[in-house]
């Protein structure tokens, strides 16, 4: 009965170990995911500031160009004013002279001159309208790369957006989920080792693995839980080991974890310390 319930709690006890090693290799691979992550958002971070800064440089371009359009068409606006006012002036120098005697010649020359004004008009609404299309064919490139570069950086907002979101959650699975998980588990672990019968059969397992790792084999170079009767009493050590000559060698394991599992506990580093110089002892 006594085997059965030892071994049921070494079964559980290594259970629990399992489970704590699988969750402390879960923790390392979210924060190593978290890790990529981060330097994923960096990147693309750091992707955003350039293109905002040629953005900000294609926007001055186009400032000037807008400036440089602004300005021809001031200017075209004023040569119409000077041709409507020379016009009118014109057509008042006119009327003050005589209109028996320069009537002919008068209506001739005016007719003329309107002709004239009118062609230069045409050709000064035609140039304006040239210089207008001509810049507005400069700009157009500049438009369609700044609109470009608007899709663009929606884009890379958006998936910087997406990494820090993926990264949130995955920390919030972290906490959520595993971390609450991994104490529980470590905290039963701690549990059944501080019961006497389940950590000395840890040791006794401990001690097995060590002297298979030597290259002995049992019942050749060892042999355990053997019951014997000295001067002393009945005894039963944990490991007999046979040497050369009928030498033996007693060992029972012992497993002192006391001073091991207060520091695991201490909630500050002097008090870990101690309490580890303890366990050493």
């Amino acid at each position: 009965m006594e085997a059965t319930w030892i071994g049921a709690m070494f079964g559980f006890m290594a259970g629990a170990l399992v489970a704590w090693l699988w969750s402390s290799a879960r923790v390392r691979e979210l924060a190593v995911r978290g890790a990529d992550s981060e330097q994923r958002a960096a990147a693309l971070s750091a992707e955003l500031i350039d293109l905002r800064a040629r953005q900000s440089a294609l926007g001055e371009d186009n400032a000037r160009l807008t400036e440089r359009l602004a300005a021809e068409q001031r200017q075209g606006a004023e040569k119409l004013a000077l041709l409507e006012q020379a016009r009118e002036q014109l057509g008042d120098t006119f009327k003050a002279l005589s209109a028996d005697a320069l009537k002919a010649s008068s209506e001739s020359f005016l007719r003329l001159a309107q002709e004239n004004l009118s062609r230069f008009q045409q050709g000064a609404t035609a140039e304006l309208v040239a210089r207008e299309q001509a810049i507005e064919k400069l700009t157009q490139p500049t438009r369609e790369r700044l609109e470009k570069f608007d899709g663009k950086l929606d884009d890379i907002e958006k998936a910087r957006i997406g990494a820090y979101q993926a990264l949130d959650t995955q920390l919030k699975a972290l906490v959520d989920t595993h971390l609450p998980q991994l104490h529980r588990e470590t905290a039963d672990l701690v549990k059944a080792l501080r019961q006497p019968q389940a950590r000395g059969r840890w040791g006794e397992v401990q001690l097995r693995r060590v002297v298979e790792l030597a290259g002995m084999l049992e019942h050749c170079d060892f042999e355990e839980q053997v019951s014997r009767t000295t001067d002393a009493g009945r005894q039963r050590p944990d490991l007999i080991v046979k040497l050369p000559g009928g030498r033996q060698v007693v060992v029972d394991a012992k497993v002192p974890l006391d001073a091991y599992l207060i520091a695991i506990e201490a909630q500050d580093e002097a008090g870990r310390q101690k309490a580890l110089i303890g366990h050493a002892r």
